[in-house]
């Protein structure tokens, strides 16, 4: 009778072990999980803010390109948007009204005091919102500037 008793004793030990491993099991588990969805917020927001900056740039790179325009009043009065971007700097060619970034992935677009979008032919004059929208790793941001204000 003594003996049964101490084998019943150490199985109770067995089983409340194994209730504590798995106890901590699902601990690890979750705080897993939780460092997983952590990395995948912080590479969202990594990429997001990239983005913004290619956006950013590309606001940039054409508030440049158009105050180097308007410098001469008579060049400024008889440029396109198509000048603008036309293969400098940051800029290149204008296709559809859109000038694309050369190296880099935004493109900007142009619209007339009526959000209307203008092409490549229009003086750049009519250009009242630039709006460029960047890319990174599949991310997309966009920045908007409105010249007249």
């Amino acid at each position: 009778m003594k003996n049964k008793n101490k084998f019943t004793k150490k199985g109770s030990v067995l089983v409340f072990t194994l209730f504590i491993m798995f106890i901590a099991l699902i601990i690890t588990m979750g705080i897993a999980v939780s460092s997983v969805i952590e990395t995948k917020s912080v590479l969202s927001t990594k990429n997001s803010s990239a983005a913004f900056q290619v956006a950013d740039s590309g606001i940039e790179a054409v508030s440049a390109k158009l105050k180097e325009l308007y410098v001469d009043p008579l060049v400024g009065a008889s440029s396109t948007i198509d000048d603008v971007c036309d293969n400098t700097g940051l800029l290149s060619d204008c296709v559809s009204g859109r000038c694309v970034g050369d190296g880099m992935e935004f493109e900007l677009y142009f619209y007339d005091i009526n959000r209307d979008e203008l092409g490549c032919s229009d003086l750049i004059d009519d250009i009242d919102i630039v709006k460029s929208a960047g890319t990174y790793q599949g991310t997309i941001r966009a920045v908007e500037i409105d010249l007249q204000n």
